[in-house]
């Protein structure tokens, strides 16, 4: 008959291992984590803060987001609508507000199930896509002008874009549960 060893002597000292520390592992992010007080040190308390990775990625994609809104307000404003060509020489050029007309959604038109007049029958994207656009269509307002309609069209659509990119630079960050700051990454990126 086998004896059972003690708990004494099975007992293993497993430590946990710790989340990696970009600032500490890696030169390019501790030279610019000097721009925000250096590296982390080492009496750091980790995951005491209200500010964990997963949160600052998120705002961080919000951020870079909203900016790249922003750079793109003289096209909201005129480069969209005004002179054939200065939606190409502006770095303007989007499909989604000429879509909102075009493919039937400021008249009500389902994708893949009304038929669009003109040389097209349905809605020639993927199937999410045209969901994406529907979804939109119906958060959109009607009434104004169809440019003012198209307009909001795109922010409408934005809005859903930049919750999407929030998502994905979340879902990269806990891709795995050591390296959370890999999203940032994403939520950086152009």
């Amino acid at each position: 008959m086998c004896a059972m060893p003690s708990a004494e002597t099975t007992r293993t000292s497993v430590r946990e291992p710790e989340p990696v520390r970009p600032t500490k592992d890696d030169e390019v992010a501790a030279a610019g984590s000097e721009l925000i007080g250096g590296p982390i040190g080492r009496r750091a308390l980790l995951g005491a803060s209200w500010w964990t990775p997963v949160r600052v990625i998120a705002l961080v994609a919000i951020g870079m987001f909203a900016l790249g809104m922003v750079q793109k307000l003289p096209c909201y404003d005129s480069g969209w609508f005004f002179g054939a060509s200065t939606q190409y020489t502006h770095a303007c050029y989007s499909d989604i507000p000429h879509l909102y007309q075009g493919r039937g959604f400021a008249d009500g038109l389902v994708p893949y199930f009304d038929k669009l007049p003109g040389d097209m029958d349905y809605l020639e994207y993927p199937v999410l896509t045209g969901l994406f656009m529907e979804v939109a269509a119906w958060l959109t307002p009607g009434g104004g002008s169809i440019q003012h309609q198209e307009q909001i069209y795109w922010m409408v659509n934005a809005g859903m874009l930049m919750v999407c990119a929030a998502v994905i630079a979340v879902c990269t960050a806990r891709t795995h549960r050591l390296r959370p700051w890999d999203g940032l990454l994403v939520a950086l990126a152009p």
